[in-house]
């Protein structure tokens, strides 16, 4: 496939992509997708926009597994879960804001927080604000990086932008089968 066709179904399908794959794994992608917009083939607003919404979809998918499956929420993070919900529900009631803009901006963390922002049941709306005002400046950030990483590149190494993109696709697929095939076997 040509570089010039690669960039027309790009330009024509890819933002749908970028959203899909930002469910999954949202920092490498967005930066990725940065880079595209960096090398001419996104509009920078248009990927941020795009990142933003994958992110707070992801953080209400993720909520929603700790709110309407908390035995799987316990399972993934052990029976001590289970048992300490209170406590857990009060650190969210004085602190819950504040552990979840943090845990969202290191992302390791995030994942965890956000499960567990839906297992002790901290209202809806303000998680969402909340989730939107960290995502914000986080998504910003990764698709300013990866939008200088494309104007170094520039359009004519697309090729090697797309390359880079299918690798760690493929390394972010494998990655989750070998989890959830842990997950199922523990």
């Amino acid at each position: 496939m040509e570089a010039e066709a690669i960039r027309a179904l790009l330009q024509d399908q890819g933002l749908a992509f970028l959203f899909v794959l930002d469910l999954i794994e949202g920092p490498i992608v967005t930066v990725v997708a940065g880079a595209l917009a960096g090398a001419g083939v996104f509009a920078p607003l248009a990927v941020l926009a795009v990142a933003v919404a994958g992110d707070i979809l992801g953080d209400v998918l993720l909520y929603g597994v700790g709110r309407y499956c908390p035995k799987l929420a316990a399972r993934l993070f052990g029976k001590d879960l289970a048992r300490d919900t209170g406590g857990l529900r009060q650190k969210f009631l004085r602190r819950g804001g504040l552990l979840l803009f943090l845990g969202k901006l290191t992302h390791v963390a995030g994942f965890a927080v956000i499960v567990t922002a839906g297992f002790v049941r901290m209202p809806i709306v303000p998680f969402v604000w909340i989730s939107v005002a960290a995502s914000l400046p986080k998504v910003g950030a990764l698709v300013a990086a990866g939008w200088v990483f494309g104007l170094s590149l520039g359009a004519g190494n697309l090729v090697f932008v797309l390359g880079v993109l299918v690798a760690i696709c493929g390394a972010v697929v494998v990655c989750l089968a070998l989890w959830g095939r842990k997950c199922v076997s523990a």
